[in-house]
């Protein structure tokens, strides 16, 4: 599914609006935004920020206060127009000069660096009138650093980390304006007992479903601009089967582009057609797998007893007799699931067309979790995903996207046509393309600069080398991501190989946890 654009959304852009105002006239609070996954939060606040002096950070992947402190340096270079390569005397904004050796060299400290990002928005804001700066995913911010950041256990951390970012809210200029933005509202309670002044510093804004109106306005702009013809029925049953999810609306208008006439009955048939043929697997998994990650039950198991819920049966007993588990642990599932809102008190399935797409198909369902399974029954490691992908570039491919794909390394990679793909004596996988040779070394693990410094020894064994790579499934400490940008040697994360995969059309690989 495509990214949501901004529609309907007059009210709560007001409320933003008047919050801004007030926080430059001296109000001391910020902004917490949240709301179900895919129903438009992120449009929202990109909308709002058209007409600002700001950006949005995507925090779902900082895992290291070194993460943060470089999105920010890099909006902040953007703002100024600033460009790559950076040289540091040439930089306007004296925050940047000054904060520039920790962008260059950042420290191993993690809590540290993200002391430091925040110190350089607050002096940064000195500069410029206004500033508004988004953390979207906060919650991914404050549990990746708690749980990566070795010393002390996680809640002890989490604690830190939250009165960290209150600390350094609290001590930000009045032009600066904080919008914290989550999937995860039910974390915002733990959040709360962990540091109980930590709340109170925002204003709450829920982005809910479009009403029915709005949902209907959207239902009909879409397929008016497919030029198709359609019944009134029609707009009311999408509006009914979305619940109002604008991402779910654009995808069941999409699927209706090749009809000629849209009733209601059409729509019915499309969207079980897309049910089953798994058009919807890829949205669903993303969200079950997001409870997942801040459940301590594997997705399988979340699925298991949603089926169960699915289908009707409600009480630990009934589905204890289904699934196999035990009448205690699913009660306590139950409780946890109606904690994160997944389900109602009255045991019903909250996010809208989820119960019709748990009980469209058999279960695991053919996406991600199939694939996994398949790729492990066949003793497929991932080395081998790397060497058969790079073995199917067969024509020019390019990604480009700096941090996720690359963490500040490069901000952009192209690779010419695959002639051979083979291992190397040293390396893990020596690719052969028409003008030269890729050394790429392969890390499940955390690479360590001691990783950079082997990479660069081998990779001089070898002739014609046009790009040194290092593939990092789960990261990369800062001093490691300094000597790479030293050595110019390339990280691809995940993101960047599952981008090529998008390229040649192999299977993405499953999200992996650090």
């Amino acid at each position: 599914m495509g990214d949501t654009m901004f529609v309907n959304r007059e009210q709560e852009l007001e409320v933003l609006r008047r919050l801004f105002d007030a926080r430059l006239k001296g109000s001391s609070f910020h902004v917490l935004v949240y709301g179900l996954r895919r129903v438009g939060k992120t449009a929202l606040i990109d909308e709002f920020l058209r007409d600002k002096r700001g950006f949005r950070v995507d925090c779902s992947y900082v895992s290291h206060g070194t993460d943060l402190f470089r999105a920010m340096f890099h909006e902040i270079l953007s703002l100024e127009g600033e460009g790559f390569p950076v040289r540091p005397n040439e930089l306007r904004s004296p925050a940047l000069r000054k904060y520039y050796p920790y962008f260059e060299r950042p420290l191993e400290d993690s809590l540290e660096m993200l002391r430091q990002a925040f110190f350089l928005i607050n002096e940064y804001a000195r500069e410029v009138d206004h500033l508004v700066v988004a953390l979207d995913e906060f919650h991914g911010l404050v549990e990746n650093i708690s749980l990566l950041t070795p010393g002390a256990p996680a809640e002890v951390l989490r604690s830190r980390v939250l009165w960290m970012v209150r600390d350094a809210l609290q001590r930000s200029p009045n032009n600066v304006f904080w919008i914290m933005c989550t999937s995860a509202g039910f974390l915002m309670e733990e959040y709360g007992r962990a540091d109980s002044a930590f709340l109170e510093m925002f204003q709450k804004l829920e982005v809910g479903p479009l009403p029915e109106r709005a949902s209907a306005e959207l239902v009909r702009a879409n397929l008016s601009n497919m030029g198709v013809s359609f019944s009134e029925d029609a707009v009311l049953e999408i509006s009914r089967i979305s619940g109002g999810i604008p991402a779910i609306i654009n995808e069941i208008t999409a699927a209706l582009a090749t009809e000629r006439e849209i009733s209601g009955t059409v729509v019915r048939k499309r969207v079980r057609e897309l049910l089953e043929r798994g058009e919807f697997d890829d949205f669903f998994e993303a969200y079950i797998s997001f409870i997942a990650d801040w459940s301590k039950w594997s997705k399988q198991t979340i699925l298991k007893v949603l089926r169960c819920i699915a289908e009707g049966k409600t009480t630990p007993k009934e589905i204890a007799r289904v699934s196999g588990m035990k009448p205690s642990t699913v009660a306590n599932m139950l409780v946890d699931l109606k904690k994160k809102h997944v389900i109602t008190e009255s045991k019903e399935i909250r996010y809208p067309l989820l119960r019709e797409w748990l009980l469209a198909r058999p279960h695991p369902p053919f996406g991600i979790p199939r694939r996994e399974l398949l790729m492990m029954h066949l003793g497929i490691t991932f080395e081998s995903y790397c060497r058969e992908l790079f073995q199917r570039i067969k024509e020019t491919v390019s990604i480009e996207d700096e941090d996720k794909m690359f963490l500040g390394t490069r901000q952009r990679l192209e690779i010419p046509p695959v002639v051979e793909v083979k291992s190397g004596e040293d390396a893990d996988i020596l690719v052969i393309t028409e003008k030269g040779v890729l050394v790429i070394e392969v890390k499940s693990g955390v690479i360590s600069k001691r990783d950079v410094e082997k990479l660069d020894e081998k990779a001089d064994k070898y002739g014609n080398v046009i790009s040194k790579i290092i593939i990092a499934m789960r990261g990369a400490l800062p001093s490691a991501i300094a000597e790479c940008i030293k050595r110019k040697i390339t990280i691809l994360t995940a993101d960047a190989i599952n981008a090529l995969a998008g390229k040649v059309r192999m299977p993405k690989l499953p999200r992996i946890k650090p």
